[in-house]
């Protein structure tokens, strides 16, 4: 398609009244204006759109025809995602879309969409499509805001080219079909949690056919579609205080946990084999806002009818964690391979550190014990699962004529210093923790071999404790949770 005429305003009270001017004068479509500060800035149902300077502001004209019929209904939509996929192949940063028309990134406002189109009383003009998108500088605001700088480098980026870019892009895009199907890699997804003013709650269906949020009343089980102009639902989590739980469903055990402003403050390990006691029961609930609440569920696992009793039990709302990407780069692993919870510590990795020059690699210990690498660009570089500890001991008992079944923890040689083992059950366990520590310091320096890095070590996991004791390195248990956190609330 052809370049886009582009106007530059660095000052201006709104580039969609500049669009409007424009038109009034008989301009023609398409064309692009955009500003880095606006003194009039509009957004939806009038309200005002608080616009400092170092953001990108800008307003598209275009004519009806040029969109395909179908999605004149869907452009605040159809806008959103353009806008998403835009900022995710340029700052690899995966924005939230809110129905209808919002950007979130860990569920505070960092952008935002208005569409218009004028009538002269017997036909509809061309479309104003306006974008606010908070580059350099988050206004301050009454609700919680943040930019793109605040989580990725910005270097090089000048802000009148890169609203050239994204009005190209825009151009390019609306004018093609568009599908629902589009949004779900950015659309807060299914199942989630709304709330409006008068303390109704409702779990996010799919939208319906003409781009409508479609809920169903948590008390009644009713369903309610919500128009785009009227509504006072809020996503659960754009209020900044509200609690998080996540569920990490492994092979043997629920991990369940509490994260306030992102960070685990509780943890429980429930065993499958026993049901949650009363006690239980009443300590998990007393860190929940109120009962029901949504627990967001990451599982390697088929969910058994079990494990929903038990979060029926808990007062808990299953949903289902979607894996996607939010800072990592994934492009060098088969994405539909990878495990949601592998995923996950990746995020987690990549949210702690920005430092250039140092990459990043986790060790997670459980039933199969994964290892996840990040270089310093928070590009994934891959990974390798190996036996756990305990399944390693299991697997020489069970393959073997004489080795004894014995468990990875329990007796004085699991916290033993030594090397060599002087009786069978020692050789046995030490052999399988050594194993994993001498195993992480061989990648450790094939890494530095092949790649112009430092790297940090952290290690995770339900077995993990002694081996990173072992190494010299930080055990942290709430690296998974707090990943799924970031995947829950995205970002």
């Amino acid at each position: 398609m052809a370049p886009i005429e582009h106007i530059h305003i660095p000052e201006i009270d709104s580039t969609s009244t500049e669009v409007k001017r424009q038109l009034d004068q008989g301009k023609m479509p398409p064309f692009l204006v955009s500003s880095t500060s606006q003194s009039a800035g509009r957004g939806r149902t009038g309200r005002t759109w608080t616009s400092p300077a170092g953001n990108i502001y800008l307003s598209l004209a275009l004519s009806q025809e040029r969109i395909p019929k179908q999605d004149h209904g869907l452009l605040p939509l159809k806008t959103a995602y353009l806008v998403a996929a835009w900022v995710w192949q340029t700052f690899q940063l995966r924005l939230t879309i809110k129905w209808p028309n919002d950007l979130l990134f860990g569920a505070r406002k960092l952008g935002g969409i208005l569409c218009e189109s004028q009538s002269d009383g017997t036909s509809w003009g061309p479309f104003i499509v306006g974008v606010g998108l908070n580059l350099e500088t988050p206004p301050v605001v009454d609700q919680g805001t943040t930019s793109l700088g605040e989580h990725c480098t910005l270097d090089g980026i000048v802000v009148g080219d890169a609203a050239r870019r994204l009005g190209q892009y825009l151009l390019d895009g609306l004018c093609q079909p568009f599908s629902l199907f589009d949004l779900d890699a950015y659309l807060i997804e299914y199942q989630q949690i709304w709330c409006d003013d008068r303390g109704q709650w409702g779990q996010q269906e799919q939208l319906s056919d003409d781009g409508f949020l479609v809920l169903r009343d948590l008390k009644t089980s009713h369903l309610q579609t919500i128009n785009h102009s009227h509504h006072s639902y809020r996503w659960l989590y754009q209020d900044e205080n509200a609690s998080c739980c996540i569920g990490d469903a492994g092979n043997t055990s629920l991990k369940l946990a509490i994260l306030h402003h992102g960070q685990a403050t509780k943890i429980w390990y429930l065993d499958y084999l026993q049901s949650p006691s009363a006690e239980q029961i009443a300590d998990i609930q007393s860190y929940l806002p109120q009962t029901p609440w949504p627990i967001h569920l990451g599982a390697v696992t088929k969910i058994s009818d079990g494990l929903k009793s038990w979060l029926l039990k808990l007062g808990l709302i299953m949903v289902p964690l979607k894996k996607r990407p939010v800072r990592v780069n994934f492009d060098a692993y088969a994405f539909d391979d990878i495990g949601v919870d592998r995923v996950a510590i990746a995020e987690s990795l990549a949210a702690r550190d920005r430092t250039l020059g140092v990459g990043h690699i986790a060790f997670s210990m459980g039933t199969a014990s994964t290892v996840e690498v990040l270089d310093d660009s928070k590009r994934y570089l891959g990974g390798w699962i190996l036996s756990g500890l305990q399944t390693s001991l299991t697997a020489l008992h069970q393959n073997t004529a004489k080795l004894p079944m014995i468990q990875s923890y329990g007796d004085k040689a699991w916290r033993s210093d030594r090397i060599l083992g002087t009786n069978t059950r020692e050789a046995m366990k030490l052999g399988a923790i050594w194993a994993a520590v001498y195993t992480i310091q061989g990648l450790i320096e094939a890494l530095r071999e092949r790649y112009d890095l430092d790297w940090n070590l952290i290690v995770t996991g339900g077995e993990g404790q002694r081996v990173a004791e072992l190494l010299q390195v930080p055990y942290d248990e709430t690296l998974i949770v707090e990943g799924m956190g970031i995947l829950a609330r995205g970002g």
